[in-house]
């Protein structure tokens, strides 16, 4: 992959008018909208719900939603050929899963007129992290997390931004993954953090109830009141969606933060285009950030 492929930008719509809750002293105008979204890989075995049938729409909801931050997951050589020249407002960061024949696969897109990247880096979720495509306990695919170290120039604060894509059925792999995660951003405590991603595991897991023991915070559940949303995984079938197993019954994909941030804004996208499509088989999740400490002047 080319450098000139990292350093593209996008073309962004105007932002759409949302209410914020009320909390006095936060400076709302420097509020930072992250977005994850689990794109579903351009796989031609998914008939009418192939990425070239969905992908104008996926773009155009990215663009909707106007995030200063995106974490995406599962993104394939053609997501990737097809979003990156479009959203040319961003600078792209990503780590192939493997040595030959790797994909961007987790990616961090972060708005250039809004953050100056300071350092960024990768490791794979297994005992030799620093092993391109190693994996390790009962994880059936090889996961990471990739992070980027970013100043904020609206408010010269500083944080990291963690994107992650959990295994799919090693619950061992899960958990040994999120206290990974928690290790390392022990290390970065001295910023904020955010940390985003598809889970594959909902609010009464082991594993998420590991994050929120060890200083991590659903913006979700601040934002809305709600702890235990239902599923974020819909198959491409929307409401329609029967879920298969217990796990898949509630939302799988998450916004965390940690330190001086807190959520005034959250909301799972459930949109569909006049032609039925959804942007992927996961819904797209949405957070407003705010950092406490930046007051309102």
């Amino acid at each position: 992959m080319s450098q000139e492929s990292i350093k593209k930008y996008i073309d962004v719509l105007p932002q759409k008018n949302i209410i914020l809750q009320k909390d006095a002293g936060y400076n709302k105008a420097h509020k930072i909208r992250v977005l994850t979204c689990n794109l579903r890989g351009a796989f031609s075995f998914d008939g009418t719900n192939a990425w070239e049938n969905r992908c104008h729409f996926c773009l155009e909801e990215i663009k909707r939603i106007n995030p200063d931050l995106i974490a995406s997951q599962e993104m394939v050589q053609d997501n990737f050929n097809f979003l990156v020249p479009n959203l040319q407002d961003y600078r792209i960061l990503y780590t192939l899963d493997q040595v030959q024949g790797g994909r961007p696969m987790n990616t961090i897109m972060y708005r250039k007129e809004r953050f100056k990247l300071l350092s960024s880096g990768a490791y794979f979720l297994s005992v030799t992290p620093h092993v391109i495509g190693s994996k390790s306990w009962d994880s059936r695919h090889r996961r990471l997390v990739n992070w980027a170290q970013l100043e904020d120039t609206l408010t010269g604060k500083v944080l990291f931004f963690m994107n992650t894509h959990l295994d799919n059925i090693g619950q061992e792999a899960r958990e040994n993954s999120a206290r990974m995660i928690c290790e390392s951003a022990k290390a970065c405590d001295a910023y904020p953090q955010i940390l985003a991603g598809d889970m594959n595991c909902t609010y009464q897991n082991p594993t998420i109830q590991y994050l929120l023991g060890h200083g991590w915070t659903d913006t979700y559940a601040v934002a809305t009141g709600i702890k235990n949303e239902k599923f974020t995984y819909h198959a491409f079938l929307g409401d329609k969606y029967q879920p298969e197993t217990d796990e898949l019954k509630n939302k799988i994909d998450w916004i965390f933060t940690r330190g001086n941030f807190r959520a005034i804004e959250s909301s799972i996208v459930r949109n569909k285009n006049d032609l039925g499509h959804y942007p992927s088989d996961h819904y797209f999740v949405y957070a407003d950030i705010v950092d406490k400490t930046t007051t309102e002047r």
